[in-house]
C-alpha cells in the first residue's frame, strides 16, 4: 500500500490543520508548493486569518445573524482602502456644550467633564458627557451627568467593562494628600459590581498639581507630579494597592504609561534621556507583600552636546481594552500593536520639538517571559545604546494611526488657504508584501480634496514611507539622527475649522475652535466624527 502523506489528507482538514499554525507559517506554507500554495490562496478562512493579521487586527464576535467569514474580510478591506484614501463612509456632527476640564476617546465612547454646578472647570467637576460616537452600522448617543456626586480631578474610561474610575484629592494631616478613584459604571453611575471597594486610595506625602489615571484590564496606575513624580498601581477588582512610587525613581523621571497589564515604562530626561521598562507582580509574596518593580531595560536616547538638556519628554499611546472584541463590532484591534507617541522638547519653549513614534510590540519583545520569571530566574536588566534600539524600531517626526494637522508644501502657491491638509500616519505596514488585494480607487489616486467636495473629486494620497528620517544634529545632538520605522503616509485637505483631530481603528473625529470654550456659538462647540 503506498504511503499516503500530508497533502493525501482531504483538503477541508489541511485547511483546519493551517488555521492551527501563527500568520507566519501559514504565509510561508505558500512557498512549500503547489499545492500548498493554492490551498491557502483558495480558503476564505485563512484568506482572512492572514488579512487581520496584515492589519494588526482580532476577528470579532460570532453570533446568530452576525456576518460571515467572507462579509467580514469584505469589510476588513474596504475599510483599509477607506484609510489608505481617506474615503470616509460617512460624516457625522456631534454637539459639545460646555467647557472641557478633561476628556477621553476609547473604543468608540468620547468623555468630557465640564463646567457645572457646584465645579471648578478648570481643576474639579462634578459634571460628565458621554458621548457613543456613531459606527458604520449605529448612530451616536449620549449620556449627560449634570452632578456625578463628588468633584473629580481626572477620569478614565473603559466601555469594554462598563468603568469610570474618578479621581479625587483631598488634603489630609500635614504635607500628605488622600487620593481616591471612585469606581463607578458608565452606564448607571452606580458603583461597579466587580470592584470588591467602592474606591482606591492612596496617601501621598507632597502637594499634586497634575495627575492623570490609567486603566488597564484589572489594573489602574495614576501618574501625578508637581513637587515630585510619583505614581501608584492597584487592582481596581480586589481594592489591593499593588505599587507605590514617591521616591526611588529613576533620576529624572518624567511621565508614565503601561505597555502591558503587568508591565510600565518611564521617560527620563537625565542626561540623553531614557525609556525605562518595569514589570511587577500582581499576586502578593509568601509575607503578603507586593515585591517591588522589577527594572528589565533600559532604552538610551541619542547622546546630545555638553550644556545641553532634554527638557520634557512625554509619552501617548491609545487606550487599552480589556475585551476589544465586546460589543458587535466584527473586527477589533490587536492590543500588542498600539503605538506610542514620544514628545520631546530640548532646552527651553522655544527649542527643538520632536515626536517620536515606537510600537508597543517592540517594548513587548523587551519584557522578560513568564516562564523565566516562573522558574525564578532573574536576567539582568538590559542597557541598549540608541544605536542598538533606535534606528530601526523608531520614526522621529519633525512636527496603529498618528494623525498630524500640518503638511509642508514646497511654496505657499502650492496651498489653497482656505484647506487645511492632514496626514493620517500608518505604522502597521509589510514593506515586502507583493500580494496586497486592496486595490486603491482612482486611476491616479494623488491628489488631496476638500472633506466637502463631491464624490467624483479625485481622492487623498496614498504613500509607502522606508527612507529613513535624518534630522541634523545641529547644535544639539553629537551625531546626525537616523530612525527608519516604515509607515504608510495618507493625506487629504480638510475645511479650516479644525483646530486638531483624534483617531481610533473606526473614525477620524475634527475638533472645531471652540470644542472645548466657553464661549462662542453651539456650532463652534461640535466636533465631526469621519466613519471609515
Amino acid at each position: 500500500m503506498p504511503q499516503r502523506g500530508f497533502l493525501d489528507l482531504p483538503v477541508e482538514i489541511v485547511i483546519q490543520i493551517l488555521r492551527l499554525l501563527p500568520v507566519r507559517d501559514i504565509i510561508i506554507s505558500r512557498a512549500i508548493c503547489h499545492a500548498l500554495r493554492d490551498t491557502v490562496n483558495r480558503s476564505l478562512e485563512l484568506q482572512y486569518t492572514i488579512e487581520l493579521a496584515a492589519d494588526g487586527l482580532k476577528d470579532g464576535p460570532r453570533y446568530p445573524g452576525s456576518l460571515t467569514t467572507g462579509a467580514r474580510l469584505e469589510l476588513l478591506l474596504d475599510r483599509r482602502r477607506r484609510w489608505r484614501q481617506l474615503d470616509w463612509e460617512k460624516m457625522e456632527t456631534v454637539s459639545l456644550p460646555g467647557t472641557c476640564q478633561a476628556y477621553e476617546m476609547v473604543n468608540g465612547v468620547f468623555a468630557k467633564s465640564t463646567g457645572g454646578p457646584g465645579s471648578d472647570s478648570w481643576s474639579a467637576s462634578r459634571h460628565l458627557i458621554m458621548t457613543w460616537l456613531p459606527s458604520r452600522s449605529q448612530g451616536g448617543q449620549t449620556i449627560i451627568r449634570e452632578d456625578l456626586g463628588l468633584a473629580s480631578r481626572d477620569f478614565a474610561i473603559d466601555p469594554t467593562q462598563d468603568l469610570i474610575a474618578l479621581v479625587t484629592i483631598l488634603e489630609s494631616a500635614g504635607f500628605h494628600l488622600q487620593i481616591k478613584v471612585h469606581l463607578r459604571t458608565m452606564s448607571q453611575n452606580a458603583p461597579h459590581p466587580q470592584a470588591a471597594k467602592p474606591y482606591l486610595t492612596a496617601s501621598i506625602p507632597f502637594q499634586v498639581g497634575s495627575c492623570f489615571v490609567q486603566i488597564v484590564e484589572d489594573m489602574i496606575g495614576m501618574f501625578f507630579w508637581v513637587h515630585g513624580p510619583g505614581f501608584v498601581i492597584w487592582n481596581w477588582r480586589t481594592g489591593e494597592q499593588i505599587v507605590e512610587r514617591t521616591e526611588q525613581l529613576p533620576a529624572g523621571t518624567w511621565d508614565f504609561a503601561f505597555i502591558s497589564s503587568r508591565a510600565f515604562m518611564l521617560t527620563t530626561v537625565d542626561g540623553p534621556g531614557s525609556i525605562e521598562l518595569f514589570t511587577f507582580e500582581a499576586e502578593p509574596s509568601v509575607d503578603g507583600h507586593f515585591p517591588a518593580p522589577r527594572h528589565v531595560a533600559s532604552l538610551q536616547l541619542p547622546a546630545i552636546q555638553a550644556g545641553k538638556e532634554l527638557s520634557s519628554f512625554s509619552t501617548h499611546s491609545s487606550p487599552f481594552l480589556a475585551h476589544p472584541a465586546a460589543g458587535n463590532a466584527p473586527l477589533c484591534a490587536s492590543q500588542d500593536e498600539r503605538i506610542h507617541a514620544l514628545s520631546l522638547r530640548y532646552g527651553d519653549r522655544a527649542g527643538l520639538r520632536i515626536l517620536m513614534i515606537m510600537k508597543n510590540s517592540f517594548l513587548l519583545r523587551l519584557i522578560p517571559s513568564e516562564s523565566s520569571v516562573s522558574t525564578g530566574k532573574k536576567a539582568e536588566k538590559i542597557v541598549l545604546p540608541w544605536e542598538e534600539w533606535g534606528p530601526a524600531n523608531t520614526r522621529y517626526v519633525h512636527g496603529q494611526r498618528i494623525v498630524l494637522p500640518e503638511v509642508p508644501f514646497a511654496s505657499p502657491s502650492d496651498r489653497d488657504m482656505s484647506l487645511q491638509p492632514v496626514c493620517v500616519m500608518d505604522f502597521n505596514v509589510h514593506p515586502k508584501r507583493i500580494d496586497d488585494p486592496c486595490v486603491l480607487r482612482g486611476d491616479n489616486p494623488t491628489k488631496a480634496v476638500s472633506s466637502c467636495s463631491p464624490p467624483s473629486t479625485p481622492l487623498g494620497t496614498y504613500e509607502l514611507v522606508l527612507d529613513p528620517t535624518v534630522i541634523s544634529k545641529e547644535d544639539i545632538f553629537t551625531q546626525d539622527i537616523v530612525s527608519s520605522l516604515p509607515y504608510a503616509m495618507s493625506t487629504r485637505l480638510f475645511s479650516p475649522d479644525y483646530t486638531g483631530f483624534m483617531i481610533d481603528e473606526e473614525r477620524l473625529v475634527g475638533m472645531k475652535h471652540m470644542a472645548f470654550a466657553e464661549t462662542g456659538t453651539p456650532s463652534d462647540r461640535d466636533m465631526d466624527v469621519f466613519v471609515f
